[in-house]
């Protein structure tokens, strides 16, 4: 079952609005699928074919991990993963397929789906008030089931080493932030020194993390 990933939100203390993140991550990323997309007035964010990673990312699955796949998802993601493989391409297929049907049984997006720069998407879903959560959650759960739980499953399988570059830039952008910034560290700071002002609570690093996870696009990274 899917449920919300983050604390709630309030968007206004009178209306007591909730809002509630999912991912894919949940519904969670390099070009948009055509077929799909073409049924919807917007594009995912940051879909513009470009994540910096230059390596085959295709997760393989051994014949056992496809008959059970066979046994227990749905006949699309079995149609997807039959082959034993799953690229990218077929990866985004489900994420958009999941996205599509969530939008048919009238749910609400906060905004376009995201694709960070590890080829995942995330999405977010807006409800009113509790109620309407309780009521749509399991909506939403039930589209996740058809087309994306063993995907994203799967896909979360890819070799991390695919990113290696770009966390090594990410860490020279979390480096000279906050050098900018006048922290505290030697001129070549370990990570034990990144640690020391992160366990410390220091508002700079904090500060400092959240810039480059949005500059590089890689929501919840941390060295």
């Amino acid at each position: 079952m899917i449920t919300p990933m983050t604390s709630l939100e309030s968007s206004a203390a009178a209306s007591r609005d909730l809002k509630y993140r999912l991912a894919a991550l949940w519904c969670v990323v390099a070009a948009a699928v055509a077929m799909l997309v073409s049924c919807r007035s917007e594009e995912p964010s940051g879909a513009d074919g470009d994540t910096g990673v230059n390596v085959d990312t295709t997760v393989k699955l051994t014949q056992s991990e496809v008959l059970d796949i066979r046994r227990t998802s749905s006949e699309f993601q079995v149609g997807l993963l039959q082959d034993g493989l799953l690229t990218f391409s077929e990866y985004e297929e489900a994420f958009l397929a999941m996205v599509q049907c969530v939008e048919a049984a009238g749910l609400t997006l906060v905004e376009r789906p995201q694709l960070t720069a590890e080829e995942k998407y995330y999405l977010l879903l807006w409800y009113r008030d509790r109620q309407e959560m309780e009521r749509d959650q399991p909506k939403a759960d039930a589209c996740r089931a058809e087309y994306f739980e063993s995907i994203d499953r799967t896909w979360a399988r890819r070799d991390p080493s695919a990113y290696a570059s770009m966390y090594a830039s990410a860490l020279e952008a979390l480096i000279a932030c906050l050098s900018e910034a006048g922290s505290d560290l030697p001129e070549k700071p370990s990570l034990d020194d990144l640690h020391v002002l992160r366990d410390a609570f220091d508002p700079v690093y904090f500060r400092c993390l959240q810039a480059t996870q949005e500059s590089h696009r890689i929501p919840g990274w941390a060295p």
